[in-house]
């Protein structure tokens, strides 16, 4: 199957409905990339950086991103003398593709700088496969993770020939067209800084990265419309809703460095397990010949002959909680299933969050079991353990003396949320730009 054979909703004018199942099945690593290109055409350019991706996957997509511009407008950087290449017609390139060089570690941040002082005018959009350089380089970088089920799409995309959609295609291999300018006029309540902000950016960053991502999403609408004017574009309600989708349904933005996204599924899995653990242990038992020889309902908590139990948890308990498929975890996850709570089925410690109107009921075990993070022995030890002995991780009774345990993760190690996670749904951003439309007039 062709790359344009396949059932995608943003590489075509006439898009199929979000929510049908077109949606699930495109692959949002290459519908970023070809965003954050389209951006740099407009003055906008987002760099990608992959992260965990594995290096088959990566060829491919630089290939495939290759395969859209023409030869002479793609730039490879490897060393010094491609940067300095870069440097003197950076406006000639539609892609800067940077690989990692042994001996040139500072490549991706340099090449980050040349884009970042060249900003306003037409750009390429760095696609970045070298070394980290997310804190110390500016501009627009969208971070993306490998997913298990965005590595799936994407191997079977790359199963069969892929060929480049022929608008975007058709775009570069046409003449060398001025910078197109952005107005972001219809989003007023989204970036006029004088109205009430919907969405606070965590940092100039990413309201670069929303900013061009929208600006891509709305030259990409516009091309094979030969009525389109592409002097100036701007990007609306509808742009926003393809972006913001595209952007949650990504692991964008998620900063492992600044957390340890596993060592929190095994705080939240093991306080989990404590609190069924407890619960269990202070089942009623009926207690017999009571007075005048009825029954009694009164607890009897025996003290458990195994003197670990005293402790919070064992390494060898939350090393078989990281097995999804031991008898541990399944019963700990037909426990939270009975509970028909969401707040506890996200304390088994999943690798996304679950849809807001989502009943607990319409997930089984086998579901949540996809879902839920995993770790081996190994990884208890490197994290969770060896944090523990520091001082890191303690635990308490809570309440003090005979409450259940708790474990505590202090805050600079749990993993912040992502840089858009906090983007306002579609409906309330057209609500809002509406009222500031109406007390304009």
């Amino acid at each position: 199957m062709s790359f344009n054979d396949q059932p995608h909703h943003r590489f075509s004018r006439d898009s199929p409905d979000p929510t049908d199942e077109y949606f699930d099945t495109t692959p949002t690593t290459v519908e970023l990339l070809i965003l954050g290109m389209l951006g740099g055409v407009c003055g906008e350019p987002v760099s990608v950086r992959l992260q965990n991706y594995p290096p088959d996957i990566i060829g491919a997509l630089q290939r495939l991103i290759r395969d859209h511009v023409p030869k002479q407008r793609v730039c490879e950087v490897f060393g010094p003398a491609d940067l300095r290449r870069l440097k003197r017609n950076a406006w000639k390139f539609a892609v800067v593709l940077v690989y990692p060089t042994p001996g040139h570690s500072s490549t991706s941040l340099v090449t980050q700088w040349l884009l970042e002082r060249c900003r306003r005018t037409r750009l390429p959009m760095a696609f970045l496969t070298g070394e980290q350089c997310d804190l110390e380089a500016p501009g627009a970088i969208l971070r993306l993770g490998a997913g298990p089920a965005e590595i799936v799409r994407l191997r079977a995309l790359f199963a069969g020939i892929t060929v480049p959609d022929p608008l975007v295609r058709e775009f570069y291999m046409g003449p060398w067209v001025p910078k197109i300018e952005v107005s972001f006029a219809e989003l007023p309540a989204l970036f006029d800084p004088t109205s009430e902000p919907l969405w606070t950016p965590r940092s100039l960053r990413s309201l670069q990265t929303l900013r061009g991502l929208l600006a891509g999403h709305r030259l990409l609408r516009c091309l094979g419309d030969a009525s389109a004017d592409l002097r100036l574009i701007s990007p609306g309600i509808d742009d926003y809703a393809g972006v913001c989708e595209l952007l949650l349904r990504s692991r964008a933005g998620l900063p492992g460095e600044l957390g340890d996204p596993i060592l929190a599924a095994m705080i939240r899995r093991a306080n989990l397990y404590i609190k069924y653990r407890e619960e269990a242990s202070r089942a009623c038992e009926p207690v017999l010949a009571g007075r005048a020889g009825y029954s009694s309902l009164a607890t009897m908590r025996q003290a458990h002959p195994d003197p670990a139990r005293n402790r919070p948890i064992g390494l060898r308990e939350l090393a078989d909680l990281g097995n999804v498929r031991s008898s541990l975890s399944s019963r700990l996850i037909d426990s939270a299933l009975l509970s028909g709570s969401q707040n506890t089925l996200l304390g088994l410690g999943l690798i996304k969050r679950l849809p807001a109107g989502m009943a607990p009921g319409a997930l089984d075990r086998v579901a949540i079991a996809r879902l839920m993070v995993t770790w081996s022995m190994k990884q208890v030890r490197k994290r969770f353990d060896h944090l523990r002995r520091e001082g890191f991780i303690d635990a308490e009774r809570v309440p003090a003396g005979n409450g259940p345990w708790v474990i505590h993760l202090p805050e600079e190690l749990k993993p912040l949320p992502g840089e858009f996670q906090g983007l306002p749904p579609v409906d309330r951003l057209a609500e809002a730009c509406r009222q500031v439309r109406d007390s304009h007039e």
